[in-house]
């Protein structure tokens, strides 16, 4: 990597400084990807100029999920309802595996003080 000396105008240098804060990147790297782009030189791999967009490509990469029905987005309502069977089913494991819900010996649901006395 070679360094260039430049002499801008005072405007076109505080424009260029600005579209570089706008574009995130230094004003180097912004003056030389525009050099890249004027020559026909710029790399095909925006990825490893900005981790962003390479955080954006992995991401996207990544496994994708299935989340249609008969190839169609679910509704607004389908989705609640999921999340509204996900939430019972939780409420019903977390109440079968408590281990305060023993009956008593009459078959009944114990008391507070019932509960208590085993503890």
């Amino acid at each position: 990597m070679k360094n260039v000396t430049i002499s801008l105008d005072d405007e076109l240098h505080h424009t260029t400084r600005v579209e570089a804060a706008k574009a995130g990147k230094s004003m180097s790297r912004y003056v030389a990807d525009l050099l890249e782009t004027a020559t026909g030189t710029a790399s095909d791999d925006a990825a490893a100029d900005n981790p962003q967009v390479e955080a954006l490509e992995r991401i996207f990469a990544g496994p994708m999920w299935d989340v249609t029905d008969d190839g169609r987005m679910p509704t607004a309502q389908k989705r609640n309802e999921r999340m509204s069977v996900k939430a019972r089913l939780e409420a019903l494991r977390q109440i079968w595996e408590s281990p305060t819900l023993p009956l008593s010996e009459d078959g009944r649901m114990p008391n507070a003080d019932e509960r208590n006395a085993r503890h």
